[in-house]
């Protein structure tokens, strides 16, 4: 009886196969038209990609000539920090040497106290302006700061679009 059933089982699976396979082939081109219109989606992407990227590595270039630009103006920023603390020092002995030549030059002595008044406040100036230029220089180093990290996105960016379809420089 056992024997039956299973020949009953397999006579109605051979009357459904042709449905079966007529069902797989249906969903296989269903599957096939939408690869084909997912295809022709993508397609356009690629062109978009290859302009990302050729904007992508323009706007890297920029952003290393603009590192270099900010490199050498944070240089030239301490190098003005410097001379200013040079400046600033010579000024200070200058005082100094003026105070001296008041005290020994009594008959003169007026016209001394003016030129004292005169240079006195430039040492307070020039220690404004070190201070205006340390700021300056700190400011520089943190616009350098944030176009680092930009750099590293920006490549970042340049590799994921290497990756996708069409992608290929």
């Amino acid at each position: 009886m056992r024997a039956l059933e299973d020949l009953n089982t397999l006579a109605e699976l051979a009357r459904n196969a042709p449905a079966a396979a007529d069902e797989a082939l249906d969903r296989a081109d269903r599957a096939e038209q939408r690869l084909d219109r997912m295809n022709e989606a993508v397609a356009p992407l690629a062109d978009r990609m290859a302009a990302m990227q050729q904007a992508m590595e323009t706007m890297n270039e920029k952003l290393d000539e603009m590192n270099e630009r900010l490199g050498d103006s944070v240089e030239a920023s301490r190098g003005i920090d410097k001379s200013t603390s040079a400046v600033d020092d010579g000024v200070a002995d200058l005082n100094e040497r003026v105070e001296r030549v008041a005290q020994s030059t009594a008959p003169l002595e007026p016209k001394l106290v003016d030129v004292h008044s005169a240079v006195q406040p430039l040492l307070g100036e020039i220690v404004a302006l070190r201070r205006e230029l340390g700021g300056l220089t700190n400011e520089l180093d943190g616009v350098s700061d944030l176009i680092d990290p930009l750099q590293t996105t920006v490549d970042r960016m340049s590799r994921i679009a290497d990756r996708l379809p069409g992608g290929k420089r």
